[in-house]
């Protein structure tokens, strides 16, 4: 109860079925990551290699599990034609989905090498740089290669209801 006497609501939690189940492997730190990624064949931008190495990812010694899910901002709840980044990511938060962390989607990258032609919208904290640039990551299969890119991630920025965001399930 809130001090008017009004009953609090507990956020909304809906459960998403499981996209990926991903195992993040022991690893150096994310410049470990980021080197594995490579010698599998596959890519990440300069730009999204700077926001990586901006977040300081701790070396780890075992694996851990990580499940994810591919969320349109429709199966979010959404009926508008057109969804802000904010909002999406508000909604998210609300049903109990998590940001993945820069280690996260390292691990994701580096295991999804079967991923098909698509570009995947990371759903994670905002990375604002140093020219004041919102910046967010994703998961792309362009047809001649599959990288980690960045993309604008300004709050205003607005995405159709078919979209999908890729979000960290609870532990």
């Amino acid at each position: 109860m809130t001090e008017r006497g009004n009953i609090e609501r507990p956020k909304q939690k809906l459960e998403f079925p499981v996209w990926k189940e991903v195992i993040i492997p022991p690893h150096g730190g994310g410049e470990d990551l980021i080197n594995k990624i490579h010698d599998a064949g596959m890519h990440v931008e300069s730009w999204a290699e700077g926001l990586f190495r901006s977040k300081k990812i701790e070396p780890r010694v075992a694996p851990l599990p990580r499940r994810f899910a591919s969320i349109s901002n429709q199966e979010l709840g959404f009926n508008t034609p057109l969804v802000s980044i904010a909002q999406t990511k508000e909604m998210g938060l609300s049903k109990g989905l998590r940001y993945m962390t820069p280690e996260d989607i390292l691990a994701l990258r580096l295991s999804y090498a079967d991923q098909p032609p698509e570009w995947m919208r990371v759903a994670m904290e905002t990375h604002v740089d140093e020219d004041e640039s919102y910046l967010d990551a994703a998961l792309v299969n362009d047809g001649a290669r599959r990288d980690i890119r960045t993309t604008w991630a300004f709050p205003q920025n607005v995405y159709q209801l078919r979209h999908k965001w890729i979000w960290r399930q609870s532990d």
